[in-house]
């Protein structure tokens, strides 16, 4: 039975220690033979009797635990490799865990944001619906002569309520001493600062575009009726006698026809107001 056999110790723990201190106890009592040495030798010098059988059983004992010794140093030697050994097996064994953890969270993420992504995809479909709708609600407010503000027709005015929406369903949790939402969505802000540390108090973006649109229909029921705009109808262009269209007539054509008819003109360079004489 090998050294490391005969040392018991629970499955898992590391040998090194066990055998360590088997070691160190046979150093003692090889050590504290070592200090016998003397007396024998001083016993065999002198001549008494069973001096040399008690040499021959010290050096026997001593060989025996010199080799315990050198063996215990080799088991120890053994016994580190192997709990050095185990030691890197068990670190890579959790490093793999710890990989398969990390490769397992990533795709989670992965799937996360490609949700993220359809969800954008989809706002921004419907952003562009609003856009269009807005195009054909602005054109019928032009029509009833009613302004655009306040019904989130602006451009301006939708982006704003848009942000407001963004911080009221994004804003996530407070800060440290509940001060402003690191995590707060992309883009999400309010104009009203009073509002900026309360999202709950945000009013949602469909109550805003229903109170937007309550307040379009107000005004347009009580808006007058605009005059249909004004066409005038192209008068034919005069012809001559022979049927030709005749050309475009100047000033100075007016003034000649007039003259050939017998009117009378008033040349306005030659022209004197008279005073009027108070009675």
């Amino acid at each position: 039975m090998s050294i490391l056999e005969k040392i018991k110790l629970p499955f898992g723990r590391p040998l090194t220690p066990a055998v360590e201190k088997e070691l160190h106890a046979a150093e003692a009592d090889l050590q504290a033979l070592e200090v016998e040495r003397g007396t024998l030798a001083l016993a065999v010098a002198l001549g008494e009797a069973d001096a040399g059988a008690a040499m021959d059983a010290y050096r026997t004992k001593v060989e025996a635990l010199r080799q315990r010794v050198s063996d215990l140093r080799a088991a120890h030697a053994a016994a580190r490799e192997r709990d050095q050994q185990a030691d890197r097996e068990r670190v890579a064994k959790a490093r793999a865990s710890q990989i398969a953890s990390l490769k397992t969270r990533l795709h989670a993420r992965d799937d996360l944001t490609l949700k993220l992504s359809v969800a954008i995809s989809n706002a921004a479909m419907h952003w562009q619906d609003i856009i269009e709708a807005n195009k054909s609600i602005h054109d019928l407010l032009t029509e009833f002569g009613v302004s655009a503000s306040g019904s989130l027709v602006d451009i301006r005015e939708l982006r704003a309520a848009v942000a407001a929406e963004l911080f009221r369903v994004g804003a996530g949790h407070p800060g440290p001493n509940n001060i402003g939402f690191p995590h707060r969505f992309p883009g999400g802000a309010v104009a009203d600062i009073r509002l900026s540390g309360d999202p709950d108090a945000v009013p949602a973006l469909h109550e805003e575009a229903k109170r937007a649109t309550a307040y379009v229909i107000t005004k347009a029921t009580g808006a007058p009726l605009a005059p249909p705009p004004l066409t005038l109808e192209p008068k034919p262009a005069l012809t001559t006698d022979a049927g030709v269209e005749a050309a475009p007539m100047t000033d100075a054509d007016v003034v000649a026809s007039l003259q050939a008819a017998g009117a009378k003109t008033i040349d306005a360079r030659a022209y004197t107001p008279q005073k009027r004489r108070l009675s």
